[in-house]
This record gives structure tokens, sequence and C-alpha cells, in this order.
């Protein structure tokens, strides 16, 4: 069965595009988006507010929807479904009633390695806060091993909570939750699973857990809903996180009542059409799922396949992924480079940390190529996306530029570089970058310190003074931004102090449209450096 007509595919008038960043937000299913439309055109009214006709029909709607996913996720009625805006207030929202449960410093919060930063820093707070210990369950390198590793943890520690994602959005390990979450009950602990990478690829797992959450946008509906499912019985008597207008059953000057659950952890207005849309979407997802997954894992086996032929370029975080999940990394390819390579040629990936900073350092790397697929895509993406990538990778090199060494002031210069770049298309700044970055090797480790570490990019890199003009030196271990701090530098070489300090870099980045090959998401991190270099040159200034 062919999936792709179900869903809307962005553009962009481009005559291919393949979206292979699923994991990031998925493809949205059209008959959802119709169903939020077809509320807001019908039924544009509040719910449990009003009683007229169309509130009325607006509220039966809406518990309708909830009815739907409560059926999907729970057909065995073991729980109640909780509206937030996305997994991560869920993961909030879930800790905050484990805090109100009670919680003491000699209790463990038990997650893994590779947690995204939604399912680690409210637990990592929490832990803060009451002083508890919190521990990581080792990956391992297969998931025999994980497996293995997570099963002695919990016996050893018997953990207060476990936490762990059912899918990985780094690894694509899918987590035999049942199965750790069976163990973790043994000692009494709260269980809770982030679901949001499980939900697109299969059935939640509730038995003997606690709290199950996922987004909307992640599984084919609108953005701005997230689910907390939650066991019966375990947040009766709790105080919301937020609480105002639908919370109450009764308020006067000196207190207030709270409406029974669900409604006491739902305030102010929902976004009814959008959990409309989602109910539709996981109903659909729920009728198809067996072909669905069919046809995923071909898709899994056929990447894999395509992978294997570029082992000298590529490693993968995690060699086997359950899921059509690849986060591939490279000590000898600039992922930057190549990830805007591919995009101008219609591909989407991911590139980055993910937010999953951790797992990324435990395997000593800063960031990954991710490519994520579902099952609305098909076997001839793959076979492109191969193709643009050895394409990539076989390109020569053939931008050269020079400076034009009649230049005089940094001004001058900036006007002279910026009519030879805007003149590049993307791809050739991209190897222009790379080209100049060759001209700057690896400097001595002495200069590779934190001291000279610029804080807040997604690759490293280093900036120290220097004793002779342009007053700094610069490097980083990706080829694009090496390539970036080269041309800085080279443009500012034999300018005073003052004219690089007076220098507005970034407007003239902007101008030869620098972050094209560098991806807007560096934007930031470059804004540091040069925040750095202005730093160092500054303090040359003062000592002289």
């Amino acid at each position: 069965m062919g999936f792709e007509n179900f869903f809307y595919k962005p553009g962009f008038n481009l005559t291919k595009v393949v979206y292979f960043d699923s994991a990031a937000t998925s493809l949205k299913l059209i008959s959802a988006l119709s169903a939020s439309i077809g509320f807001y055109r019908d039924f544009n009214s509040n719910v449990h507010r009003s009683s007229n006709f169309i509130a009325t029909k607006a509220t039966e709607l809406f518990e309708e929807a909830r009815k739907k996913i409560q059926n999907v996720i729970d057909p065995l009625k073991q729980g109640l479904v909780l509206f937030t805006q996305n997994t991560t207030e869920s993961i909030n929202l879930a800790a905050y009633i484990v805090e109100q449960i009670g919680l003491r410093q000699s209790d463990t919060i038990l997650l893994t390695e590779f947690e995204h930063h939604s399912n680690l820093l409210p637990w990592l707070r929490l832990a803060k806060k009451v002083g508890c210990g919190i521990k990581f369950i080792r990956c391992g390198s297969c998931r025999e091993e994980f497996v293995q590793n997570a099963l002695e943890d919990i016996n050893s520690l018997k953990p207060r909570i476990l936490a762990v994602s059912h899918v990985s959005n780094t690894l694509g390990l899918h987590v035999p939750v049942e199965k750790l979450a069976g163990e973790a009950k043994k000692f009494g602990a709260f269980v809770f699973i982030d679901g949001a990478q499980a939900v697109p690829h299969l059935r939640p797992k509730l038995e003997n857990v606690d709290f199950y959450a996922f987004s909307s946008h992640k599984v084919f509906g609108p953005f701005g809903v997230g689910v907390l499912w939650v066991r019966h019985g375990l947040v009766d008597e709790h105080e919301p996180l937020k609480i105002g207008g639908g919370t109450i059953t009764d308020v006067s000057f000196e207190d207030y009542h709270l409406a029974d659950v669900p409604y006491r952890f739902e305030a102010g207005t929902q976004p009814i059409a959008e959990i409309i849309g989602l109910s539709v979407a996981l109903s659909w997802l729920n009728e198809h799922l067996d072909q669905w997954q069919q046809k995923e894992e071909r898709l899994r086996q056929k990447f894999l396949e395509g992978l294997g032929k570029f082992e000298d370029n590529f490693k993968v975080l995690w060699k086997n992924p359950d899921i059509p999940l690849f986060s591939l990394y490279s000590d000898r390819l600039d992922l930057a480079g190549l990830n805007f390579i591919l995009s101008s040629r219609g591909i989407c990936v991911r590139l980055g940390h993910h937010c999953a900073i951790p797992i990324h350092r435990r395997f000593g790397i800063t960031q990954s190529l991710r490519v994520s697929l579902a099952a609305y895509n098909d076997e001839t993406e793959i076979d492109y996306f191969f193709e643009s990538l050895s394409n990539a990778l076989s390109t020569e090199k053939h931008v050269v530029l020079l400076f034009n060494d009649n230049s005089q002031g940094l001004a001058h210069k900036a006007i002279d570089i910026t009519e030879q770049l805007v003149a590049l298309s993307d791809e050739e700044l991209v190897h222009y970058l790379i080209d100049l970055s060759a001209t700057n090797p690896i400097p001595d480790n002495s200069f590779l310190n934190e001291g000279n570490l610029v804080k807040g990019c997604m690759s490293k890199v280093y900036v120290w003074r220097d004793t002779k003009a342009p007053f700094f030196n610069a490097w980083s271990e990706s080829p694009t931004l090496n390539g970036l701090v080269t041309l800085l530098r080279n443009m500012c070489s034999g300018c005073s102090s003052q004219e690089i300090l007076d220098f507005n870099f970034l407007a003239f980045l902007d101008a030869v449209n620098i972050f094209k090959a560098l991806s807007t998401n560096r934007r930031f991190g470059v804004a540091n450096l040069i925040d750095r270099i202005k730093e160092v040159v500054r303090k040359h200034e003062s000592r002289n």
C-alpha cells in the first residue's frame, strides 16, 4: 500500500523534495488537518463554557476526540488522557506530580544516556531540588547489552523513578519498556515513558507504566498538542502545574475547589481543533499500523543496504536501529557543508545534536546528520538520497578566490570580498569555505583549551590572542566554520584594532549570504564567535 497520497508534502516550488526529517516533525495527514479546519469552519466555539447549541456540539466533538485518542493508546481503559502543549510540558507535569507525591534525598532517579533534553532536564532539576541521586543506564553497543545494563541498574539502584524513551530520537533504539517497567515496579518505582518517537511507529506499552507522553506534531497531527496518559488514581488528589479557567468547581475570596481529573490539569482554552485533528491522525494510523510497520521495515533495510556502500565515509551512532532513523557522523567529512548540499538538492535531513547533547558526547562527537523516514517515503527517494550523497562526495573543489591586496582598510576589503562571494552559487560558497579551511591547519594543542573555546557554537571553535595584526587567531573542527574564521582573519590582516572593533561583521556575513552555507541555526554561534574575536582584540588594545 502506498501512503504518500494521504499526506501534505511541502513543495517550495521545487521539482524534487525528499522529506527525511520525520523525527523532528512528521508530515501532516490530510484528513487530520481537514478535521481541524472543519471545526473552525462549522463549530468555532470554546468548550465546557457556553450552553448554546454550537458550544454544546463543540464540547461533544472535543470529548469524542479524547475518547478516540484513549481508545487508540489505551483500549483497556487503564488510565486517563490529559492534554498539554507538547511532550515537554507533559514531562514537566509528570515531574511536578511526582514531586508532590514525595521524593527523598535517599531516592534515585534512573534515566538512559540517550534521553532527549525534554526527558532529562525536568528530572535533573527535580533531583537538584530534592537533593536525590540521578543515574544513567549505559547504552552499550547493542540492544542486548543495553537491556542487560538496564536490568542490572534497576536491580542494584532500586530507583524511585524510572524515566526512559520508548524509542530513542538519536539511536532509533526501541526500548522494551514493558520489561523494564515490570522490573522497576518490583521496587515500587514510578515509571514514566517518553513516547514522542514511538507513537508514529508502534503502539504504546502501558503495562506497569504510570505516565506516557507524546506530541501530535510527530504523529501526523497539527502542532501545539501534547498528550499525557496517567494511570487511574495517581493524580486524583494532586495540584495541577497551572491553574485558572476551567480547573475549578468553586472559588471564593479565600479559597478554591479543584475540578475533577482531567479538567483540573487543563487550564484555559485548549487547542480544540488541533486535538480533533490529532484524534483523526491516531485513528487513521491505528487502522493502518500493520501495513505501516511493514513498509517502514522495508525502508529501514534498504537504507542500511545503501549506507553500507559509504562505510569509509560515515559511522552510525546505532548500527542497527529498530525504526528507519539513522544518525550519521564522520571524522573526515564536513557535515555542515554536506547538509547544505543535500538541502540544495531538495533533501531534508537534520544536522545538530537533536536535543540530545549527552549521548553525542558519549560517542565523542558534537553533532550528527540524522536521516529519519516514515512509511510515506519510498524506495526511489532512498535511491535519490544516496545518488545525491555520492555526487556531493565526489564533487571536485573548484572555487578559488583571492583577496585584493590593493584594498585599503577593512571596509574596502569587505566590499571587494562581497563582490566576489555574491557571484557564487550556494554550493560554490560551501566549497569556497572548505578550500579556505585547508589553509588554516590544526594549531598546537596548547591553544585548544577551555579558555579559548567559544561558547554556544554547534561545533568547537577556538579564538586566542595573537601579537601581530589582526591580533587574534582562530580555528574550528568544522571545515566550513574553519573556513569562515580564516576568511575573517584574512580580512582583518593588517587592519588596526579599532577598525576590527568598529566593523559590523554580521552585516557583512548577511551581505554575502554566508548563512546559506552554514545554515541559519549557526547564526547565534557565529554571533558569539564575533563577540569573542572583538573581546580578544579589545584586550590586546588595553594591554598596549
